[in-house]
C-alpha cells in the first residue's frame, strides 16, 4: 500500500506542466542562515528550508563561473574548460557548442528567463543570456556589481554593467538591485500567466557577494552584530531573505505556485575574511570558505520547494543527506518535470536525483562521487569525493574555521599534516568539518582517489582552464564608461 501511494503521490505532482524556479545566493555561507544556527534574521529562507527538502549534501565549485557553467550545462567545469572564474576585458565564455538549460527548456516549450548574476562572458552579443536560449534578461555579466551604481571594476576601470536584454539599463541607476530584480520578476510572472506556458527561471542577485552596502532598510536582529563589515552583510543577507520570501509570494499571487518546483541554493561557500577582497561570512562548523576546497567552501546551502502538487506531504521536513552536485539540476528538472530524459544533451555528466529527493526510503541516491576540480595544469586546484573520503592535492586557501558570533578566526588544525600541508585526506562521514588528515594513515587510499582523478584528466571531454589576457580596448575607459561587448 505504501508503494502505491507513493506512486500515486509522484504520478499527482506531473499532472500539469511544471514551473520551474532557481533562487542562487552569491556567496551565502553554510552559517549564514539561521536553519544553520546563524543570528541573521532569515525568517522566510528558514521556514521554506524547514518546510521543504533539505539537501545536507548539496555540493557546488568553489567560485562562481564553475558553479555557473555546471548548473547551466549539466557538464562538469574540466569538461568545459570553465574551471576558474571569467574576468572583465578577457574574451573568456561559455564556449558556445555547450547548450545551456535555457536553451534545453526552451526546446521543450518552456518561456525561460535569467534574472541577475550571468558570468558566462559577455564579450561579445553572443555570450549574452538572450542569444543563449533565454527569452529575456535583466542583470549584469561580470562576477560583481554596485547594488545602487550597478557597476564593476576598480580604479580607472570602474564602469556600468547592468543590462535589459542586450541594452544598458541606465533607467535602474540608484535603485537597489533586488528591487529592480523583483519588478522584472513580477513582470515574468504576470506574461507567464497569461501566455499559459510553463517557465523556466534563474532568479540569480547579486546578494550577497561583495561590494559589502546597506540594503534601504537595515534589520534590528543586526543592531549588535559586528564588525561593521558583518554587520553589513547581516543586513544585505536580511534584504536577501525578504526577497526570498517576495519571489514565493509573486508566484503564488499568480496561482501558479501549487505547479512550480524550487531549488534554492549557494553558488559556493561564503566569502570569509580571510580571502582577498572577501567578506564576512561564516561557514561554521565546517572548514574555510569561498575558492577553497574545503567543505567551507564547496558543501553549499540547498533545499527544495514548492507547491503541494510537487512536493509529497511525506517529503516535507525531510533532510536528504545523499550525494548531489549543480550538475545533476538539469536532468533532476527534467526528472520532476516528466521531461524525455532523451531529449537532454549528450554526455552531459549530471544524474537524475528526483526520486531520491521526494523518496521516504532511498537515502543514498545515484551519486557515489563527485569531482570538486580537476586540473592538470598546476597541482593546487584538485580535489574529489569518492563515498566517505575526500582528498584535496595543492596548497591550502583560506584555511580555517570562522566561528558565528563573536566573529573569530580559529586557526586550521594540524594534525596529520603531510606533504608540506599540501595533501589532505579526509572521512567526510565522521569527519565532516575536516579536523584529521589520515593521508599519512592511508596512503593506499590516496593513491587510489589520485588514479581517479587521473582517469578524469585521460578523458577526450577533459579542457585545460580558459584564461586569456585583457584585450586592449575592452575596458570602461574605451567604451564609454561602461562593460560592453567589444567583439561585436
Amino acid at each position: 500500500m505504501f508503494v502505491v501511494f507513493v506512486a500515486a503521490s509522484m504520478a499527482l505532482a506531473t499532472e500539469k506542466p511544471l514551473h520551474v524556479v532557481f533562487a542562487i545566493c552569491d556567496d551565502c555561507g553554510w552559517a549564514d542562515v539561521g536553519y544553520h544556527g546563524s543570528d541573521f534574521p532569515t525568517p522566510n529562507i528558514d521556514e521554506l528550508a524547514r518546510d521543504g527538502i533539505r539537501l545536507d549534501r548539496f555540493y557546488a565549485q568553489a567560485m562562481c563561473t564553475p558553479t555557473r557553467s555546471a548548473t547551466m550545462t549539466g557538464r562538469y567545469p574540466f569538461n568545459t574548460g570553465t574551471q576558474q572564474v571569467f574576468q572583465a576585458g578577457t574574451t573568456d565564455h561559455l564556449p558556445l557548442e555547450y547548450k545551456t538549460m535555457g536553451q534545453v527548456m526552451s526546446d521543450e516549450g518552456y518561456s525561460t528567463h535569467y534574472i541577475g548574476k550571468w558570468h558566462l562572458g559577455y564579450a561579445s552579443y553572443s555570450y549574452f543570456p538572450t542569444n543563449r536560449g533565454f527569452d529575456s534578461f535583466v542583470g549584469y555579466m561580470q562576477g560583481r556589481n554596485g547594488f545602487y551604481a550597478h557597476d564593476a571594476g576598480g580604479g580607472d576601470n570602474v564602469g556600468l554593467d547592468f543590462w535589459n536584454n542586450t541594452e544598458l539599463y541606465r533607467e535602474a541607476d540608484g535603485v537597489y538591485s533586488n528591487t529592480v530584480f523583483l519588478q522584472e520578476l513580477n513582470r515574468v510572472v504576470d506574461n507567464v500567466t497569461q501566455s499559459q506556458k510553463p517557465s523556466f527561471v534563474v532568479f540569480s542577485p547579486a546578494s550577497v557577494h561583495v561590494r559589502l552596502e546597506y540594503p534601504p532598510a537595515n534589520y534590528s536582529a543586526c543592531d549588535g552584530v559586528s564588525p561593521v563589515g558583518r554587520n553589513k552583510l547581516c543586513n544585505m543577507i536580511g534584504n536577501f531573505d525578504e526577497t526570498v520570501g517576495e519571489v514565493v509570494e509573486t508566484y503564488k499571487r499568480a496561482g501558479i505556485w501549487e505547479d512550480t518546483l524550487m531549488f534554492f541554493f549557494s553558488d559556493n561557500g561564503g566569502a570569509t575574511s580571510a580571502e582577498t577582497r572577501g567578506s564576512f561570512s561564516s561557514n561554521f562548523p565546517l572548514r574555510a570558505g569561498k575558492v577553497s576546497f574545503f567543505e567551507g567552501g564547496v558543501r553549499a546551502l540547498g533545499f527544495v520547494q514548492g507547491g503541494e502538487s510537487v512536493i509529497p506531504h511525506y517529503a516535507r521536513g525531510s533532510i536528504k543527506s545523499n550525494l548531489m552536485h549543480v550538475v545533476d539540476l538539469l536532468p533532476t528538472v527534467f526528472g520532476a518535470a516528466r521531461l524525455r530524459s532523451s531529449n537532454l544533451p549528450a554526455g552531459i555528466d549530471g544524474v537524475n536525483q528526483w526520486r531520491t529527493i521526494i523518496s521516504p526510503i532511498d537515502m543514498t541516491g545515484p551519486r557515489t562521487e563527485i569531482p570538486i576540480n580537476i586540473q592538470r595544469r598546476g597541482n593546487n586546484r584538485t580535489a574529489i569525493i569518492v563515498g566517505e573520503w575526500k582528498l584535496l592535492v595543492g596548497g591550502a586557501r583560506n584555511d580555517g574555521h570562522w566561528t558565528i558570533s563573536p566573529y573569530l578566526k580559529l586557526d586550521p588544525p594540524t594534525h596529520g599534516a603531510i606533504d608540506g600541508n599540501n595533501t589532505f585526506l579526509f572521512n567526510i562521514y565522521d569527519d565532516p568539518t575536516e579536523q584529521f588528515n589520515v593521508a599519512g594513515i592511508y596512503p593506499s587510499i590516496v593513491a587510489d582517489l589520485r588514479s581517479r582523478i587521473a582517469s578524469y584528466v585521460n578523458t577526450t571531454s577533459y579542457l585545460e582552464p580558459l584564461r586569456t589576457e585583457v584585450v586592449p580596448g575592452s575596458l570602461p575607459p574605451d567604451n564609454g564608461g561602461a562593460w560592453v561587448p567589444f567583439l561585436d
